[in-house]
């Protein structure tokens, strides 16, 4: 699973605070949004422009690593999104979850030989 993502293509919600986006999983779209809390604390430190397209495309990588995660997790809201929010930016919650496996996939034939 490869989740397809195109950051130029993210809006950012006042109303709700959040910037939404789509991610592709093939012919699958899928509703995501990442909280504004969520990427002030991803950032670090103050922002004085919270509203900026830019903060989002800044830290664009590490949140869609989270949602290709939650995603197989299938952890979505009750709105069926996909939404990340400061929580999700402890690795403590996603100790358990190898970013590496989301960037080099195994194959059937790893899992297989690793298994005997």
């Amino acid at each position: 699973m490869v989740l397809k993502f195109d950051p130029q293509n993210a809006k950012y919600d006042a109303y709700r605070k959040l910037v939404r986006l789509v991610a592709m999983d093939g012919t699958v779209r899928i509703k995501c949004a990442v909280t504004l809390d969520a990427l002030v604390l991803a950032e670090g430190r103050p922002v004085v422009d919270k509203k900026s397209p830019a903060l989002y495309r800044k830290h664009a990588e590490k949140m869609h690593q989270i949602i290709a995660l939650k995603y197989r997790a299938n952890d979505f809201d009750a709105l069926n999104r996909i939404v990340i929010s400061p929580s999700d930016l402890e690795t403590s919650r996603w100790q358990s979850a190898n970013l590496s496996e989301l960037e080099n996939p195994r194959s059937s034939a790893d899992v297989e030989s690793a298994a005997a």
